[in-house]
């Protein structure tokens, strides 16, 4: 499609205000409280967001993407004009992203966003934007193991953040929860959070946290509940940790057996291009710029296809089958 004028869709104001939190290894401000991040020093900020008043958001125009969820329907959409997007959530609010994603804008209206806004800010927007500077960003979630950190990536509703809790309940360390950046190190790659929550389903949290744990309803996501930052699951203490292994989870019918796979760093890259975050698909450089990431990281990082039963009786034997698998990988 060709991009609408700038004109099409009226800019809106908004002051942006000094708030300053961290966001994976960079500062954002904001001229709204963000409690789920954690506060920053003050510095100049990579991002800046504010809100601003309701403004047509694009209906009438035809988006270059949409995103759907488990169930078909469309969860947002993206439109591109001139010198921003606009990402749009139907039914929720949207966002427009400054040319260079240098500024964001809640259009939603009002002085605060809804807590579901906040929400779609932090899961969606946020990785997205980090994305579409040329980073590479997963659909992952992720856990220390002896001081090194294990991926486990996959569509929505895989187990992956079932197995991050799993592990993190046995005592290893949980880092994230749903997306992790990853950047290149002189030793291979390092694993960066951005912001410390767990999203499980009401069994799974039954399972493996207790009530006091949980802290309420995912915005968005029906039936997901939402753990408190300092609960029963140990916490990585620190921003970055080296990658040692990465499991593509496969879930299998719960009287399955559990597998674990070695895959070619060929499968490891196809595997992975359908996990990563991306914000603009007209962007060459872009694209360029994250084929080269997973290339050097299919290469140098040990990738597994980790077959899962759906049955959490299983899940204490597929966590030890990990940390062993894990463990063997150390030269």
């Amino acid at each position: 499609m060709t991009a609408a004028s700038a004109g099409s869709l009226p800019r809106s104001g908004g002051e942006f205000a000094p708030n300053a939190y961290r966001y994976f290894d960079f500062t954002i401000s904001s001229s709204f409280p963000i409690p789920e991040l954690p506060a920053a020093p003050e510095t100049t900020p990579a991002l800046a967001i504010a809100m601003s008043p309701a403004i047509e958001r694009g209906d009438r125009f035809e988006p270059v993407l949409e995103w759907r969820n488990s169930e078909g329907d469309i969860a947002s959409k993206l439109f591109a004009f001139e010198r921003r997007l606009v990402l749009d959530f139907p039914g929720l609010g949207a966002f427009e992203v400054s040319a260079g994603s240098g500024a964001v804008r809640c259009i939603t209206g009002g002085t605060n966003p809804s807590e579901a806004v906040r929400h779609l800010l932090l899961t969606s927007v946020l990785p997205l934007l980090t994305a579409g500077r040329g980073n590479l960003v997963l659909h992952a979630s992720c856990v220390a193991i002896d001081a090194a950190a294990v991926l486990f990536v996959g569509h929505s509703g895989a187990g992956k953040s079932t197995l991050a809790a799993g592990l993190a309940h046995e005592g290893y360390e949980f880092i994230s929860d749903d997306c992790v950046l990853v950047t290149p190190s002189r030793d291979g790659a390092l694993c960066v959070a951005p912001f410390d929550e767990l999203r499980l389903w009401p069994d799974s949290a039954a399972a493996l946290l207790n009530d006091a744990s949980c802290t309420g309803p995912v915005p968005g996501a029906p039936g997901k509940l939402r753990t408190n930052a300092h609960g029963p699951v140990h916490r990585a203490t620190a921003n970055s940790v080296p990658l040692r292994a990465i499991y593509v989870v496969e879930p299998m019918p719960s009287s399955s057996s559990p597998a674990i796979v070695p895959l070619s760093p060929a499968e490891a890259f196809e595997a992975l291009l359908s996990n990563q975050f991306r914000l603009d698909p007209r962007d060459e450089g872009c694209a360029r710029a994250h084929f080269d990431a997973l290339a050097e990281l299919t290469a140098s990082c040990a990738t597994s296809r980790l077959q899962v039963p759906r049955s959490l009786s299983a899940l204490p034997y597929v966590c030890r089958e990990i940390v062993a698998d894990t463990r063997d990988r150390v030269e």
